[in-house]
């Protein structure tokens, strides 16, 4: 048998003195930020990703970014 839900009230910070909140509204409103930070997370090391792999691209700058260039015997570039 299961245990009827329980409907916890809480006063949360930053709302009217005496308004009773949900656990699950708070719940709802930090996962909301956190879902939005870890996607803005994701498209900002996408954009890095396509960036740094198009500076790659420009035989100088890997010659000067990517140590196994320096130390292999025939730049990728001459081949």
């Amino acid at each position: 048998m299961q245990k009827p839900q329980q409907h916890h009230e809480i006063e949360a910070p930053g709302h009217e003195q005496g308004s009773q909140v949900s656990y699950e509204e708070l719940f709802a409103g930090f996962s909301d930020s956190v879902e939005r930070l870890l996607i803005r997370t994701a498209q900002v090391l996408a954009v890095l990703l396509v960036a740094v792999q198009l500076i790659l691209l420009v035989p100088a700058a890997r010659q000067q970014l990517v140590k196994v260039e320096r130390l292999e015997g025939v730049p990728f570039h001459n081949r």
